[in-house]
Formats: C-alpha cells, structure tokens, sequence
C-alpha cells in the first residue's frame, strides 16, 4: 500500500528545493553581489514579517508589496517572480508541517493541487504577454477583489467553514475549477490565501483543513511559476534568495501559534493592507496613464 502522504511530501521537497537551487546556480552566474546593503536588509525584514504572517493565514504577497511601497527595495518589472521565487521553501516547509499535523483526505489535496499548478503554469504562459500597465490593472484589481471578500467573510455574509476534511462529487469538481483560476494570481504578484480560504469554506471545508491544501498548492505551484520567470530573467536572484532563506525563519517561529492568535484581527489586518495596496498600484498606474498623455500630446 502506497503513502500517498509521504510521496506527496517528497515531491514538494524535490520540486522546492530544485527550482530554488536553480536560482541560486544563475545567480552565481550572473555574478552580481548578493548583498546589496539596504536593499538586503529590507529584504530580510520583509521576507520573514511576511511569512511569519503567512503561516498564520494571511498571505506573503501582499505583506512583501506593502513593506516595498515604503522601502523601495524590489525591481517593481520583476516583482511578480521575485515574489513567486521567495514564497518557494517558506510554502515547502509550510506544507511538510500542516500535512503532518492537519488531518486532511489525500485525494482532496491531491486534486485541488494539481488544478492550482495547472492554472499557474497557464497563466505563466499568458502573462509575458501582457504590458506592466496591464499587469498594475489586473493587481490593483486582484487586491480589491480580495479586500472585498477579507470584509465580506468579517462581516459574516460568507461562510466561516465547516467540518469537512474531504470533497467528492460536483464538491470536488467545483473545487479543481476554482483551484485552477486560483493558481492564475501569483504569475502577476497576487497571493490567493484569502480568496482560497473563503472558497473552500463556501465548500464546507474545515478552517484549518484549508491550510495544508493551501500550503502544498503554493509548494508545488510556486517552483512551476517561478521557473518560468526565471526563464525570462525576471527575478531579482539576490533579493530573492534573501527574501525566501528569512522567511523560513518565519514559518517557523508562527507555525506554533497557528492555534493561539485571533484570527479576526489577523483578517482585519489582511483588509487594510489589500487595500493599501491596491490604491498605491492604481495610484502608480494613473501616474504613469498621465505620463504618457502628456508626452503623446507634445509629440504632436
């Protein structure tokens, strides 16, 4: 009789740890210093606040993005795969500690995973193909989305969960479905931990149930985004190895609290920075729409 558990988590830890080594071997070939002074240490800040928050139920993405608003450490052309690239081992090693200690159904996992790494490795396709100004739409959008679902849940006009620990049936299927749309918002620097979480609660999935499924999707979904980007020279390699070794300190100093901390406080805090990202990506998108008017009527 096969794990399926076990097999699971050596795949997450293979898949993680080849993709973050790959980083690691361009950038020594790139030969660019790998600290970078302020830039680092904001990095190290970022990455482990983030993650710390992340193990938690808040997500990493948004956490990195409001941290680089105010101290400007992040290439904003790469930050979609700096961002995918350093939620690499922080997810991996999220992932090895829920599966073991959350009692899940492995075919569950199973599907709900792979439609999320599909729909990354779809999106990561498409989205080379669409300009910053459109990636700044679909973020600024992504973030507003997700602010209004964090208020929804709050405010008790969507399901807070249920006590279920498996799908099967027209549950499972709706699920992959959503799972492979879900995997879409990391290729532009959007994390789905709230989205996801108020998907599976509207399925009857049990609150802490959804933090292994959530975890291992980012585990194995993550590297497939990741790679493509890093394909593409679109990852900040330095800031990126910097940013993911802080935050598995992170991961593991919340891991023990996951019990203990309010949760609705944690969401309110969730809200407030959708929020305020969403209005600084949009500010930067009017700023540089205006930029361009301006210059296309000089031309003339």
């Amino acid at each position: 009789m096969f794990d399926f558990f076990a097999i699971l988590k050596v795949a997450v830890t293979i898949i993680g740890f080849s993709v973050v080594f790959l980083g690691i071997y361009q950038w020594r070939q790139e030969r660019t210093p790998f600290w970078a002074g302020k830039k680092s240490w904001s990095a190290v800040f970022a990455g482990f606040l983030a993650n710390f928050l992340d193990t938690l139920g808040l997500g990493s993405f948004g956490v990195v993005i409001a941290s680089d608003s105010h101290l400007k450490f992040l290439d904003e052309r790469k930050l979609a795969g700096t961002l995918n690239y350093h939620a690499i081992l922080p997810s991996m090693v999220q992932s090895l500690i829920f599966l073991q200690i959350v009692e899940i159904d492995i075919l569950t996992v199973i599907s709900l995973v792979f439609a999320t790494c599909v729909g990354a490795y779809v999106s990561s396709l498409l989205v080379k193909n669409v300009p910053q100004q459109g990636i700044r739409q679909i973020m600024g959008s992504a973030f507003l989305g997700t602010a209004a679902i964090v208020f929804a849940n709050q405010m008790g006009l969507l399901p807070l969960g249920g006590e279920a620990i498996s799908l099967r049936g027209s549950s499972l299927i709706i699920g992959c479905v959503g799972m492979f749309f879900a995997g879409w918002l990391p290729s532009v620097g959007v994390g789905y931990y709230a989205p996801v979480q108020a998907f599976l609660f509207f399925l009857g999935m049990s609150p802490l149930a959804a933090f292994p499924i959530m975890a291992t999707a980012s585990a194995l979904q993550q590297p497939v985004t990741a790679l493509a980007f890093l394909k593409r020279n679109n990852v900040e390699r330095n800031l990126a190895i910097t940013l993911t070794l802080s935050a598995v300190f992170g991961v593991f100093i919340a891991a023990p609290l996951l019990t203990a901390v309010d949760k609705s406080t944690l969401r309110w805090l969730l809200f407030t920075m959708m929020l305020y990202n969403s209005f600084n990506i949009w500010r930067a998108y009017f700023k540089v729409k205006k930029a361009k008017a301006i210059e296309a009527s000089a031309s003339h």
